[in-house]
């Protein structure tokens, strides 16, 4: 969240108005370096503050403070600008949030490597744990009376007291702890994390007893998978279906895409709660959706000039990482990502409320290939095929044909700032596209 003090006095500066951000060192969405003078501020949230002061044309300048005497001074109209906090009742008293927000990020708790084994919320009974002073995480967490909070005054801080021996874990934004742990080997990410659907829900301002109700809309208990299937269906015509197994992909392939995935999970939820049990169910999952694009890009060679039509619609980081991390060898035999940029979807597709924005029209029709029209393209992709086929003039109309599936594949797999933002981000920038 971006907000305001209802007043702030400084806008009247008369040498133009001049807004006071107070923040702490929180990479990396607020990063201080203090070995320069005056210090030197950047980081996810700083950038964006800019960019949005520049086109206001509002001067910023920035103070570095603890997060709890930041709210003190908003409160007292010694702010006026802070980079973050979530929104509550209680703080919108004095504060004003502007629209959009910036997205939320899932809450996860760090534990020593030897340290109590932390896979539901039943496993913080008795423990001891760090929490920023002043910040709020979830109305569940914030309200439980029952759980011992160990209040600090930075995140650096409670991970010394988790070294220590002083606390048995410590919660805090999942960016947050995965940046910090990079120099404290001795502690890991535990099992547990505040539910994604259920920390979003009670960030809107919804109140737990009504969670149950509203999960309701989309499933049961009994058959939960069934129902959201027969909701995507009636809903959205979305059919799921069971996939094929891989039977034409190497078994290299095969196992290098599995060792990754459990990798990614074992990284995510570490592999001691209750055995890796919900590691492994997320690993193999995320393996066997991307195994199965695979497979059908195998069945379905030579269909589709215009490039592959079996792509995996997901927002996870790790699925685009992938090809930077996993053997080189292995990757030659997928060739392209088989992840699809949300951003191209969003631009070339016809969706909902926004479909007479996007281009799409009769004069994107064009014969691309062999003189058949053959899929439907927007004008800015017809001009990239355009462009090879000017550049291939007196090459085979195989090899023409090629370079243009590969250069449309390459279009469809290139990430954009939708997909850069990730799933907290995607509602913001999709709008901003629009």
């Amino acid at each position: 969240m971006l907000c305001l003090a209802l007043l702030p006095q400084r806008l009247l500066a008369a040498d133009g108005p001049v807004l006071q951000v107070l923040l702490n060192d929180a990479p990396p969405y607020r990063i201080i370096d203090d070995s320069t003078r005056p210090p030197r501020y950047s980081g996810i949230y700083v950038d964006i503050a800019r960019t949005a002061a520049a086109r206001a044309g509002v001067r910023l300048d920035f103070m570095q403070v603890p997060y709890a005497r930041a709210f003190a001074m908003m409160q007292n109209g010694e702010g006026d600008l802070m980079l973050g906090p979530n929104r509550t009742p209680e703080r919108e008293a004095y504060l004003l949030y502007l629209d959009p927000a910036l997205p939320a990020e899932p809450k996860v708790f760090v534990v020593r490597q030897n340290g109590p084994v932390i896979a539901r919320r039943d496993d913080l009974r008795g423990l001891r744990i760090a929490t920023l002073r002043g910040a709020h995480y979830t109305a569940d967490f914030d309200g439980d009376a029952a759980l011992v909070r160990v209040p600090v005054v930075d995140y650096e801080t409670a991970l010394r007291m988790l070294g220590g021996g002083r606390v048995e874990t410590a919660i805090m934004p999942e960016m947050r702890a995965r940046w910090l742990l990079r120099e404290q080997p001795g502690l890991r990410l535990a099992g547990y994390r505040i539910p994604y659907v259920f920390a979003q829900y009670t960030l809107a301002g919804k109140v737990r007893a009504g969670f149950s109700s509203w999960i309701e809309q989309f499933c049961g208990t009994y058959k939960p998978a069934e129902d959201i299937a027969e909701f995507l269906y009636d809903q959205f015509g979305i059919e799921v279906r069971s996939p094929d197994a891989p039977e034409n992909l190497s078994p290299d392939l095969t196992s290098e895409i599995r060792e990754y995935w459990r990798r990614v999970q074992d990284r995510r939820r570490g592999s001691r709660d209750d055995f890796g049990m919900m590691a492994n169910r997320l690993a193999e999952h995320d393996s066997e959706t991307c195994l199965t694009v695979l497979e059908q890009r195998k069945l379905g060679v030579g269909k589709s000039p215009l490039g592959y039509t079996s792509w995996w619609f997901t927002l996870d980081s790790a699925a685009w990482r992938m090809q930077s991390d996993i053997d080189p060898a292995v990757w030659l035999e997928i060739k392209h990502s088989p992840v699809i940029s949300i951003d191209f979807l969003l631009k070339y597709l016809t969706f909902g409320p926004n479909r007479d924005q996007v281009a799409h029209s009769e004069r994107s029709l064009a014969s691309m290939l062999s003189g058949v029209i053959l899929e439907s393209l927007p004008n800015d992709l017809l001009e990239i095929v355009n462009k090879i086929r000017q550049e291939s003039e007196g090459v085979s109309e195989r090899v023409v044909q090629r370079r243009i599936r590969d250069a449309v594949d390459r279009e469809k797999s290139k990430i954009g700032p939708v997909h850069m933002a990730g799933l907290d981000g995607a509602n913001q920038s999709i709008n901003d596209m629009f």
